[in-house]
């Protein structure tokens, strides 16, 4: 009888540690995959807040050649800005210099306008005469933008902070548009 009580009571410990031990496991995962899947959307919303605007500046730049209208650049321009200011802070280390970068590209391609978020009275300026090498090259540049925000809003949580690009100077030298001095 004493056996049977011992063997009860050793049976009914581990039952009670396996099933505390097992609801913690589970409400651990459970805590873990419902952050992760938050961190997923918010990932997604600010890829498309991000998207937006730069879909908006390459149909723009497409269009540069026949309009030259200075309307809209600065609205449009300091929307991207504002979006990858917020997105930021979720984005891979990697993808930081994208606000310079697209400024860069549209300073070279349509001037001064680009940096109206710096200084607000160039948000009236003209648009630089056209010139089809930086026009192309900054649309480029955000098509190259649009298609890695695409990639880091869809990724994978394991592979999201290992999204990569070149920062615009770097990108052009790696693809041989552009070398300062002829190099």
């Amino acid at each position: 009888m004493t056996e049977q009580l011992v063997l009860l009571t050793a049976t009914l410990i581990t039952t009670i540690a396996g099933a505390f031990i097992g609801a913690f496991a589970s409400s651990r995962f459970s805590y873990k995959h419902q952050a992760q899947a938050e961190q997923d959307k918010r990932r997604y919303a600010l890829g498309e807040r991000v998207l937006v605007p730069l879909l908006e500046l390459r149909k723009m730049l497409r269009a540069v050649k026949h309009s030259r209208s200075k309307e809209g650049w600065a609205i449009t321009a300091n929307a991207a800005y504002d979006a990858l200011d917020d997105a930021r802070h979720l984005m891979p280390l990697s993808l930081s210099h994208l606000k310079r970068s697209v400024r860069s590209a549209l300073g070279e391609a349509i001037g001064g306008v680009a940096l109206s978020d710096q200084t607000p009275k160039l948000a009236d300026s003209e648009l630089e005469p056209y010139n089809y090498q930086w026009v192309t090259y900054a649309d480029e540049y955000i098509e190259h933008a649009i298609d890695t925000i695409r990639r880091w809003r869809d990724a994978p949580p394991s592979t999201a902070e290992s999204v990569t690009m070149l920062d615009f100077d770097k990108w052009l030298w790696a693809t041989e548009r552009y070398r300062p001095g002829g190099a």
